[in-house]
């Protein structure tokens, strides 16, 4: 019985290798027409003097050959506005800019608050108007950093360093990226490279930023907080010489399109049996990321 099944099941086999135009038809695609959205991009920090943001629409797959060029707006009505008081900043268009923003403006003294809303939005005649209203977080200091050479060892059996900080976490829902930075020993010209970094603390996982990573406070709400991060063994005197931390404070928007870069990025496209991970976007009316922060960074 089970011989009879395999030679029916080869029969058929046989039967549709011999058919040339089963395997070799061609079946003409017509990729379907993108939404019209502007995709709106830009990451503002607190201290920053100058805004930079990316304004696009989205492209067809027929455009995939020249994305950049076949995406640009170069006419649209870029601001961002203190709902407080009404006061707003606008944007211009300038071709000279790092592809693909180009779009920029000097930011006043002042006029970032941190707990102010501010309204970023894009307008253009053939799209619906993209907004997002967020709020700045406040600043949260660096306390104290300490250092090891001997921090353990890694999960592939590599020796590391360990790197320590500790701030105070605010009351509420709070989110952070971390860098660990390291300036390098040229006289003249010193240079800030960012170091691969990680950690066995529940709450950090990977950022979407080459050798960032980030962190939900869900499970140190209020309290005072220290972070290891194992980094490349190095020795202590070194350490005092290069290293320093940069601790974000993040909008809940910056670190949910973190979070699913990294998935994408890292999973995303290499395995066909998992669902595509999809971005966070926070726009509205629109595709893209808005994300607010506010910054220190200390050195060891």
């Amino acid at each position: 019985m089970k011989k009879s099944l395999i030679y029916s099941l080869l029969g058929v086999v046989f039967m549709f290798c011999a058919c040339e135009d089963f395997f070799e038809s061609t079946v003409s695609i017509d990729p379907p027409e993108p939404e019209d959205l502007m995709f709106v991009s830009s990451t503002i920090g607190i201290g920053d003097s100058v805004i930079h943001a990316s304004v696009t629409r989205t492209v067809s797959i027929a455009n995939l050959n020249d994305p950049i060029n076949s995406s640009i707006l170069s006419d649209a009505d870029v601001r961002i506005r203190k709902e407080g008081s009404g006061e707003e900043v606008v944007l211009e268009y300038s071709e000279l800019g790092q592809t693909p923003v180009f779009y920029h403006a000097d930011i006043p003294e002042g006029f970032y608050v941190p707990g102010e809303n501010y309204t970023f939005s894009a307008e253009h005649a053939s799209y619906p108007r993209a907004y997002i209203t967020e709020s700045f977080p406040e600043k949260v200091e660096i306390a104290e950093i300490s250092f090891e050479e001997d921090g353990g060892v890694n999960e592939e059996g590599y020796e590391r360093s360990r790197i320590s900080f500790s701030f105070q976490d605010p009351p509420g829902k709070q989110f952070y990226e971390v860098l660990i930075i390291e300036q390098s020993l040229h006289p003249t010209h010193p240079q800030y490279n960012t170091t691969y970094s990680d950690s066995t603390d529940p709450s950090v996982s990977r950022g979407a930023i080459y050798h960032s990573n980030i962190i939900d406070d869900n499970l140190f709400d209020g309290e005072y907080k220290t972070i290891a991060l194992r980094i490349h063994n190095q020795s202590k005197e070194e350490a005092k010489k290069r290293l320093n931390v940069r601790l974000r404070n993040v909008s809940e928007s910056y670190y949910r399109f973190s979070k699913t870069k990294f998935a994408r990025d890292e999973f995303g496209d290499d395995n066909p049996f998992q669902s595509p991970v999809q971005l966070y976007s926070n726009v509205n009316d629109g595709l893209g990321i808005i994300a607010f922060y506010a910054e220190d960074f200390e050195k060891y």
